[in-house]
């Protein structure tokens, strides 16, 4: 996720080229053709939970007419490693982009995005609003789709138009549009509550649950802009896991997924940093 340097050592800019590679294997015709079903042999692999009916009619007309705005909250002025708290800084190792300066491109719009608290339960008729950005200035006809997923933390602008981020740089090369979508309960994507006293009830604050926040953005995209080119999902730290997530679980939605940093093993403490080495 961090911009190119010229620090980088090797294996670093080794990792960048073999994504980048695998991202114009995932983008050739061979990759659009449809895949054949396999038959999956992975012990407990992990299975889709069962989805909620659409929306009703009724339910969207109760839905909040305007967000809650508390974003005028920005990260705190990032110093590397000012605080550490179970073995990781603030908003982990993902640092905040630069700050793009200047004026916004045509292609750029950010707004807000129905989505059900709840997309297991067809009893719950509760909705939030979900802040999205998109950049489609280097798109080019039948291009790709970027979708940066926001994690624990506020989105900002800069994701989707900062030209130093290494999956910016491959939008301008392969003529994508890009997306970024913001982690529920964060930012202004505030679930229930009111400005003074927001996100009153963290029960829907899950990963499944912003893994079909995603897949439910996707699919309306695709319907309201008629637009079948593939998609690839980015995301950095806990983001990353759910970019790595949502390619299992919604195969038919994305076709690649870059999981930079994802801690994909689960831990309760990374006791092993704090092990003292000789």
């Amino acid at each position: 996720m961090y911009p190119p340097s010229e620090n980088d050592n090797h294996d670093l800019i080794k990792a960048r080229k073999i994504i980048e590679r695998n991202v114009d294997i995932w983008l050739s015709e061979e990759s659009k053709k449809p895949a054949e079903a396999k038959e999956l042999t992975v012990e407990r692999t992990w299975k889709r939970p069962a989805e909620r009916n659409p929306l009703t009619a009724e339910q969207i007309e109760a839905a909040p007419k305007a967000p809650i705005e508390l974003s005028k909250m920005k990260f705190p002025k990032w110093e590397h490693n000012k605080k550490i708290f179970l073995g990781r800084p603030p908003h982990g190792f993902l640092p905040p982009p630069d700050e793009v300066v200047g004026d916004l491109p045509a292609g750029y719009e950010t707004g807000f995005f129905l989505q059900p608290v709840d997309h297991f339960d067809n009893q719950n008729p509760d909705t939030f609003l979900q802040k999205y950005y998109k950049n489609s200035q280097w798109a080019r006809p039948g291009g790709p789709n970027f979708l940066k997923i926001g994690g624990e933390g506020p989105e900002s602008p800069s994701w989707v138009l900062n030209e130093n981020i290494t999956y910016i740089t491959w939008a301008r090369k392969f003529g994508a549009t890009v997306y970024s979508l913001e982690h529920r309960y964060y930012g202004d994507s505030v679930v229930g509550g009111h400005a003074a006293h927001p996100n009153p009830n963290l029960k829907y604050l899950s990963s499944v649950q912003m893994l079909y926040d995603l897949a439910r953005y996707i699919q309306s995209v695709k319907r309201s802009t008629n637009n079948t080119a593939p998609w690839i999902v980015f995301g950095g730290s806990y983001a990353g896991n759910l970019a790595l997530w949502m390619r299992q679980l919604f195969p038919d939605l994305v076709l690649g997924a870059v999981g930079s940093s994802a801690p994909v093993e689960a831990k309760l403490d990374f006791y092993d940093k704090y092990s003292a080495r000789i």
